[in-house]
């Protein structure tokens, strides 16, 4: 399965009962729930980006838990920590547009786009 790339805010001290959880969840108004319950254990230090802006690489699996039962999980294979956006209009993915907080009161303001990291 080709990796796939996401992005959104790592959260931590995930719970559930039985202990059937990887513990973490990436949370992204994007997704179809808002989180997804992400595995990080293969990556060193994942647990200090906890709360940040982060984009992750990896694949889908399904772990087979006995209460929760089959469970969508993503493995990630890599974990940086990304710039989070400043009072913007996500465009595309890469793209961001934003007003400059300068010329926010002209009629016409010129708009900034940049390439996100």
């Amino acid at each position: 399965m080709p990796d796939v790339a996401l992005k959104g805010r790592l959260k931590s001290g995930i719970v559930a009962i039985g202990g059937e959880t990887t513990g973490f969840a990436l949370e992204n108004a994007s997704l179809a729930t808002s989180t997804l319950e992400i595995d990080v254990s293969s990556i060193p230090g994942s647990r200090d980006l906890s709360g940040a802006n982060v984009l992750v690489v990896g694949d889908f699996e399904i772990h087979n838990y006995v209460n929760r039962g089959r469970v969508l999980v993503f493995k990630a294979k890599s974990v940086v920590g990304i710039r989070p956006p400043i009072g913007i209009i996500e465009v595309a993915p890469e793209v961001i547009t934003e007003v400059a907080p300068e010329t926010a009161a002209r009629k016409r303001p010129p708009v900034i786009t940049e390439i996100a990291p």
